[in-house]
């Protein structure tokens, strides 16, 4: 007898370059399957994806290039930031999910504010309360520093960041992917995996059509110069 299909499951992860995006996403998969960098100044070249499965669902993973860093001006970040997204969800991946990529490691930013807006400018006003969770990386640095969870940590951080894990709807994970851990890695892959799947449970699936919507604003921003350092 053959084997039922698995249950397609998109996740697209957005994210500065340094932060941990590619990391996370081998977390994700539970598996190396993205070239890691070591330098925040090169990252992720160009759109990629990879799948693992994950019970009944084949989880793909697509993981869009930082372009805030040292290839780029800041209009040619710009437009490659619009035109990557777009070329993944064009291509007809329909996304369950969306995950924005922090540090802990690093303060909030006037490039961090920047981020979402455009973030939301290309893919919708309400796409952050729609499908985006958060993803806090380097959380081993807060644990060797004494944080006893992230609510304490939130506490004291910028108004700017307590809005969006407000607009998220308190959608958030930390990881630590420098662990050796086995089983920690796999706790954090479960928590991320089990939280997407049922925030995807009560919300739409992200689709051209979405895009649609936005064609004005995309061909402002993939024609204008702007002041931004874009980071996605």
């Amino acid at each position: 007898m053959a084997k039922a299909s698995k249950t397609p499951f998109n996740i697209a992860m957005l994210g500065k370059t340094g932060y941990g995006k590619t990391s996370s996403a081998n977390t994700i998969l539970g598996r190396k399957a993205f070239e890691e960098s070591t330098s925040a100044t090169v990252g992720t070249r160009l759109p990629s994806s990879h799948s693992s499965d994950y019970k009944e669902f084949k989880v793909t993973v697509f993981d869009l290039p930082g372009t805030c860093d040292a290839r780029y001006d800041e209009k040619l970040g710009q437009k490659k930031s619009c035109q990557q997204i777009l070329d993944v969800v064009e291509a007809g991946e329909e996304v369950d999910v969306f995950l924005l990529v922090l540090s802990y490691s690093s303060r909030w930013s006037r490039e961090d504010s920047n981020t979402v807006d455009l973030v939301k400018k290309i893919l919708g006003r309400d796409f952050i309360k729609q499908h985006c969770i958060l993803v806090i990386t380097h959380w081993d640095n807060a644990l060797d520093e004494g944080v006893q969870s992230f609510e304490s940590w939130l506490v004291n951080q910028s108004p700017q960041l307590k809005e969006l894990v407000a607009e998220c709807q308190d959608r958030y994970v930390v990881f630590d992917n420098k662990t050796s851990d086995e089983a920690e890695r796999d706790e954090y892959r479960r928590k991320l995996l089990e939280l997407a799947i049922s925030m995807a449970k009560d919300k739409p699936k992200y689709k051209v059509a979405d895009l649609k919507k936005n064609s004005r604003e995309h061909d402002k921003l993939l024609q204008q110069s702007d002041h931004w350092c874009v980071i996605i």
